[in-house]
């Protein structure tokens, strides 16, 4: 998406079919997969359209026409979903063949739109734009600032896959990491708000901060990714002409690797280190557990050392063991007796392996 994005925007008028075809396709999919990925497209046709309200120059017209188009695209796909999703799974043939139509007639519809929007000129004033990027970094800072700020960091999502829980020292350590991370943002950022012209760039960052938290106010690690991303671009991009900030940012990413090398040394190369599910809080109070990425590999020797045949689940969402012990069964079954049964629960108290099991005999 992002390399026939860079294509379109660099010759909107002689680019090649192929890119805009590959444009909509990538967020159709993206959206397919999850509705939050439309995020980012509607973010920027929302940027576009302030920045070009604002200066008026009409060079990034023919990129409004290709994201109205594909917002169009985006609006199509979530609303079969959400009213004709099971009709949709039974006729998966014909759904692809009328996505692939979709695609093909958008895609024409952007070259013969282009050209009759070349004096097509929005008139936003300076402090509705003011207003708007207020509101969405204030919004963002409420909602999701702290829970992104833990994402920079890193140590809880270290945390929430690997059930590794850091010393103090490192997650201090850590801290200061994302402290730096943020400031040279920051600083990026506040520099570029000053500008005469302050590039789109910034407007589609500043838009995607307000248009999330009306996507969501609440806070999952994974949700972050796209921004995540966006910045880390941002930053890069920029620190590339403001040379004096590059060994700062080169610091702070340099200071994240070392510590990250001696986590991953303790997790991979040490291994085998007791372990138990922990219920942790992240952004706003939010509870998030490590119980769901836990090693299933104890579970599955203990039913095969028991060949159990019945498994009472005693927790509250059994999914995230369920399907694994059901994909390790078809791929590798083991002998079961209907009588042999056996209780599942999450240890939060001792250091294992992070589960109880225990026969009906026990």
């Amino acid at each position: 998406m992002f390399a026939s994005f860079l294509r379109i925007r660099r010759q909107p008028f002689k680019i090649n079919p192929f890119w805009v075809f590959l444009f909509l396709f990538s967020n159709l999919l993206g959206t397919y997969n999850h509705i939050l990925f439309s995020c980012i497209p509607i973010s920027v046709f929302v940027g576009t359209l302030l920045w070009e309200g604002r200066y008026k120059s009409g060079q990034l017209n023919p990129l409004a026409v290709l994201l109205t188009i594909n917002c169009v695209n985006l609006i199509l796909v979530f609303s079969s979903m959400r009213y004709y999703l099971e009709s949709m799974s039974s006729q998966i043939g014909y759904v692809i063949l009328s996505a692939l139509l979709l695609l093909v007639f958008t895609s024409k519809c952007y070259f013969l739109l282009i050209g009759k929007v070349r004096r097509f000129n929005l008139n936003i004033p300076k402090k509705m734009i003011t207003v708007i990027f207020t509101l969405g970094i204030s919004a963002f800072a409420i909602f999701h600032g702290i829970a992104f700020f833990q994402v920079l960091s890193g140590y809880k999502i270290i945390l929430q896959i690997f059930s590794y829980e850091c010393s103090t020292l490192t997650e201090i350590a850590l801290s200061l990491v994302g402290c730096m991370v943020l400031a040279c943002f920051l600083i990026q950022l506040a520099k570029d708000l000053k500008l005469e012209i302050i590039p789109v760039e910034i407007y589609w960052i500043i838009c995607y901060f307000g248009i999330f938290c009306i996507y969501t106010i609440s806070c999952s690690f994974r949700y972050y990714l796209s921004i995540y991303i966006l910045i880390g671009l941002y930053i890069a991009y920029r620190i590339s002409f403001r040379t004096q900030m590059a060994s700062f940012f080169v610091a702070s990413i340099a200071m994240g690797f070392i510590i990250m090398q001696f986590i991953w040394y303790d997790i991979f190369i040490v291994g085998n280190f007791p372990l138990k599910a922990v219920d942790f809080k992240i952004g706003n109070r939010q509870k998030e557990t490590t119980a769901h990425f836990l090693p299933k590999q104890p579970v599955i020797d203990f039913l095969r050392t028991n060949k159990t045949g019945q498994i009472q689940y005693l927790i509250d969402e059994p999914y995230f063991v369920e399907q694994p012990i059901l994909f390790y069964k078809t791929i590798s079954p083991w002998d079961e007796s209907k009588n042999k049964k056996i209780f599942l629960d999450y240890d939060h108290t001792s250091y294992k392996t992070g589960f109880l099991l225990y026969t009906q005999d026990d």
